[in-house]
């Protein structure tokens, strides 16, 4: 978050988080960040459709609505390093803004297939996606909270359901090898 914790690494953090709260006097905003790999998809691949889904895990509107949005990062980061001072940029062109929740736990899925197209068709430029609140300057309370990797329930953990087309293998492509040497 941008208050007191700003320094503070969360990589280990059981929810994503998307929240606006009032410690000690001042108002902390957290945003959270995640991403898929699709190295294994090769860069013709077509992506006929990809729906990301996250899972209610405490959604707290206190005082206001909770509304969101989940941007592309376009930049590298690193889950060990990333603080609030420390964050990828992003760009809000293509945001997928995400209504409020009206229960604890529910849950959001989303169609991001233009995003994982880009993706796939470029992997170099996923970054994955940074997920804030539409409002994150209003002095009231207010948390969208969903389930991360890292979470101990796997039923809470974001799921990313792609359905793709991939062309048939090239001879070349087909037959390859692999040798490892390990001492």
């Amino acid at each position: 978050d941008n208050g007191a914790n700003a320094f503070n690494n969360n990589k280990d953090a059981t929810q994503l988080k998307a929240e606006r709260l009032s410690v000690k006097g001042g108002w902390n905003t957290t945003r959270s960040l995640l991403a898929f790999d699709l190295f294994c998809l090769p860069a013709n691949t077509t992506v006929n459709s990809a729906s990301l889904t996250l899972y209610g895990n405490g959604h707290n509107p206190a005082s206001r609505a909770n509304d969101s949005y989940l941007y592309v990062n376009t930049s590298d980061w690193y889950e060990s390093t990333l603080t609030w001072t420390v964050q990828p940029s992003h760009t809000t062109t293509g945001g997928i803004y995400m209504a409020a929740t009206t229960s604890s736990a529910q849950n959001t899925s989303l169609d991001v297939t233009s995003q994982v197209t880009t993706w796939v068709q470029n992997p170099s430029s996923n970054y994955g996606w940074k997920l804030m609140l539409a409002d994150e300057t209003t002095s009231s309370a207010t948390a969208l909270i969903y389930g991360s990797s890292d979470n101990s329930t796997a039923g809470l953990r974001p799921t990313l359901v792609l359905n793709v087309s991939i062309p048939a293998l090239t001879d070349a492509q087909r037959n390859w090898s692999m040798e490892e040497t390990y001492d």
